[in-house]
């Protein structure tokens, strides 16, 4: 087992020591998307990947981030030898010489402490674990804090932290979790309905369809009450919701290809405005035109992409009807 982890950290040694493949400078078409309510420590993973200055260092934060799932596979019992790898990248960074490589990989610091965090939670250690989680900026880092209380049975503690929790996918839903705990069924019951009532358009988010699956519970003649608080999971991979992303590049790449967006100076970003998910149609809402999404965006042409077949057409706003492009260009609209 010693053998494994130092060739684990040793691999990890060369991953970071080696020289980066220098990544071009992205002058293509800005893509903003809807801010969502989690998107504060987001925004700052993509204001530093996103600057010229660290193109260079790109491969290498990726690399380290899927080193990071890669950790995630082995098994939790055997915490004690992951965390070893995971203080060894700790180390890794906060040794690095090269200040800008070292800024960007340091966004992934916090993580590495929530990884530790997670694994003490699943083995026991609770406190280990509350104090790994000081290092995490989020709101997850507040549930997992609650988790940690009600394993320890300072409910007090748990109920404290959960009612501080403002914003975030899982809110209402961890909130709801702890009237399961202490034995009010029809008080979670009743969280779980209103939750998902005023978020049908988050029907594809995890905490939507877990709410869902307690309902169900709850309404048996003898339902079986939650005795812990879900813990998220801070493994990269994880999705918080049924992602699209493969239809999403395609459709930023169709736009990017008409011949009036690609000549237009005041087309410099993409924004699905809506998707099948939220209008519950088959088509996306797309907005072309400059500035960020939901603050300042300023729309040039409004476009309907529909999910079976990418077919684009031209949506009139004024008018409120989808034309063909060539019908488009003809009447000059």
């Amino acid at each position: 087992m010693k053998k494994s982890i130092s060739y684990l950290i040793f691999i990890a040694l060369l991953s970071f020591y080696h020289c980066s493949t220098e990544i071009k400078s992205n002058n293509e078409t800005v893509i903003s998307e809807t801010l969502s309510i989690d998107t504060l420590r987001v925004d700052t993973i993509d204001c530093c990947y996103g600057e010229e200055r660290f193109y260079k260092y790109e491969s290498d934060y990726d690399e380290l981030e899927n080193y990071i799932v890669e950790l995630y596979n082995n098994p939790r019992e055997d915490y004690s030898n992951t965390i070893k790898v995971i203080d060894s990248l700790l180390l890794i960074i906060n040794t690095e010489k090269n200040e800008i490589k070292k800024e960007l990989l340091s966004i992934l610091i916090d993580d590495l402490h929530y990884f530790k965090g997670e694994l003490y939670y699943y083995n026991g250690f609770y406190n280990k674990s509350i104090e790994e989680m000081e290092y995490y900026f989020g709101y997850e880092r507040d549930i997992a804090i609650a988790c940690n209380y009600v394993k320890l049975k300072n409910l007090n503690k748990a109920k404290t932290v959960l009612d501080s929790l403002q914003i975030g996918n899982f809110c209402d839903y961890v909130k709801a979790n702890y009237f399961e705990i202490i034995g009010a069924k029809n008080t979670a019951l009743e969280m779980y309905k209103k939750s998902i009532e005023e978020d049908k358009t988050r029907k594809h988010f995890v905490h939507y369809k877990l709410s869902v699956e307690r309902i169900k519970e709850l309404e048996k003649q003898n339902p079986k009450l939650l005795d812990e608080i879900y813990f998220i999971t801070g493994n990269p991979s994880f999705e918080v919701c049924d992602s699209d992303d493969e239809n999403r590049a395609k459709i930023f790449n169709l736009i990017s290809q008409i011949e009036e967006v690609k000549s237009d100076s005041e087309c410099s970003g993409t924004w699905i405005y809506e998707d099948p998910y939220d209008n519950e149609k088959n088509y996306y809402w797309v907005k072309v035109g400059s500035g960020m999404a939901t603050i300042n965006f300023k729309t040039k042409y409004d476009f309907i992409i529909y999910q079976e077949t990418f077919e684009i057409k031209f949506y009139d706003t004024i008018s409120n009807r989808a034309i063909s492009l060539n019908k488009w260009r003809e009447n000059g609209i």
